[in-house]
């Protein structure tokens, strides 16, 4: 095969594989539609139920139940309350289980920054929730702070994606009227995987009501500075930027160095990444070192790095502090392009060392010839959706 058609045809492989890519539309990033805005003096407990809309299956359901979008109340890093979005899922498929009927809490993988890309906005093909209603659970799946809403999505901001996630469960019981003990696990795969380890971490503490049983945490970037620095060069470089856009909207110390540091063609870059969605940055950026965007000619994770106010913020994303509440199952590939195998591996390796029971998989690698466009990370996805659903399957049977 001629190398640029192979090049192409892996990066489009890439992006379809994960299955969690919205559609590129027209509206401004931000520009929110009504039912996406919080009402005036909204409920400020967490979890609160502010508004719903029947809404669609996700493409390829074939009838597997209703959806419902939901706009609900979650905290911002500092305890601001804010409206997040996301969607609930009711499965025609009987549960077939010992116990009562669980809810799983999904976090998407990657799928931009801009509001059109929010899952509950491009429902798209969503193929861990096809999954896990065919396996009868309930689904809430989580737009994520300011992704749909109004505002900057702090993404992988690691308190802000737990937060959407414990929340979005408080919320689910409610759409669902389905009773506090209700089984709950989280679910998540790249950045849907941070975003469930995080919860898992945080909700013994945020959400002790929950009757959690235990995290699906596939190829979560637990360690944000080795992930960054990979990622620059990348055909997926833009996510990237995505996070840099997101930290900045919440610490100062990000905003004042990016400032500075950021010139001309980079601050352009930062402000188109922030509305657009995946497909749309793999196109336009893929394959950019950072180094071009800024001013001392250094990569933007090394600036980071040299900052001691940057380096700590990087560090209070770092999953592994805080011992899980119910059991995990982690997974990573070996060749992971992206997200590297062996920042996951130290994630398991603290969390057992706190006495956490983790369950570990690794994927033995997909033999992928065109490194950093993403493709052996998106790969495992698939394979690893029946191991995952089988592990939480367990966890709901043993009550």
């Amino acid at each position: 095969m001629n190398p640029l058609r192979r090049v192409t045809s892996t990066l489009a492989t890439a992006v379809t594989v994960c299955g969690l890519v919205a559609g590129l539309a027209t509206p401004a990033a931000h520009a929110a539609p009504d039912f996406y805005t919080a009402p005036i003096g909204f409920d400020t407990t967490p979890g609160a139920v502010l508004a719903t809309k029947v809404s669609a299956l996700p493409v390829g359901s074939r009838g597997k139940g209703s959806a419902t979008t939901v706009l609900y109340t979650s905290r911002q890093v500092d305890g601001t309350p804010v409206a997040v979005s996301g969607t609930y899922y009711v499965p025609t498929v009987r549960w077939q289980g010992r116990n009562a009927q669980p809810t799983v809490v999904v976090g998407a993988g990657t799928v931009g920054q801009g509001d059109q890309c929010a899952p509950s906005r491009a429902p798209g093909r969503q193929a861990p929730v096809l999954d896990l209603l065919d396996r009868g659970f309930r689904v809430f799946q989580t737009d994520y702070i300011g992704l749909g809403t109004p505002g900057e999505h702090t993404y992988l901001n690691r308190i802000e994606q737990g937060n959407a996630m414990i929340d979005g469960a408080r919320a689910a019981l409610r759409v669902g009227n389905t009773g506090p003990r209700t089984p709950i696990a989280f679910w998540g795969y790249s950045q849907g995987g941070a975003a469930s380890g995080a919860a898992i971490e945080l909700v013994a503490a945020r959400a002790p009501e929950l009757d959690v049983k235990g995290a699906y945490v596939g190829a979560p970037p637990a360690d944000l500075s080795v992930v960054l620095a990979t990622v620059d060069g990348t055909a997926q470089v833009g996510t990237l930027g995505y996070a840099l856009n997101g930290f900045a909207a919440r610490y100062p110390a990000v905003k004042a160095l990016l400032q500075t540091a950021v010139d001309a063609d980079g601050t352009r870059a930062l402000t188109a990444l922030s509305t657009q969605c995946v497909a749309e940055s793999v196109a336009r950026y893929r394959y950019t070192k950072s180094s071009k965007w800024t001013t001392s000619g250094l990569s933007l994770p090394a600036v980071l790095a040299l900052d001691p106010g940057a380096r700590d913020v990087l560090e209070q994303q770092r999953l592994g502090g805080a011992r899980p509440a119910a059991p995990v199952l982690v997974e990573s590939a070996v060749d992971d392009d992206l997200v590297p195998h062996a920042q996951v591996t130290a994630l398991v390796a603290r969390w057992r060392a706190s006495g956490a029971s983790v369950t570990y998989r690794e994927d033995k690698g997909s033999r992928l010839s065109v490194p950093g466009s993403g493709a052996a990370h998106t790969a495992p996805l698939r394979s690893n959706a029946g191991p995952a659903g089988d592990f939480l399957t367990g966890l709901f049977d043993a009550g």
